[in-house]
């Protein structure tokens, strides 16, 4: 495990590296839902993104095609059919519990 420490006047901050990497995807995720006008803010993360949302299943499949591009990991067919809802699409991807 990495860390990074930063000397300020009088306090470090002591920052994991692996934490970096995470947010740094979160980010890159977020930026992908908002070129597709998706917000992953309040209860919208957990629209359907096909009858909330109004999204046919060539959008879906390519806003995830898109995310799995951004953090360099791919799904299997069956588990990209299987997601409909914004946050479920960021927890597979980003394996969050």
């Amino acid at each position: 495990m990495n860390n990074i420490t930063i000397e300020g006047t009088d306090t470090y901050l002591v920052a994991n590296t692996e934490d970096w990497s995470k947010y740094a995807r979160i980010k890159k995720a977020i930026q992908v839902f908002k070129l597709y006008g998706i917000s992953l803010l309040g209860k919208r993360k957990y629209e359907n993104l096909y009858l909330d949302q109004k999204m046919d299943r060539i959008a879906v499949l390519g806003l995830i095609f898109e995310l799995e591009l951004a953090l360099e990991k791919e799904l299997n067919d069956e588990e990209a059919y299987a997601l409909v809802y914004p946050a479920a699409i960021v927890e597979k991807l980003l394996d969050l519990p």
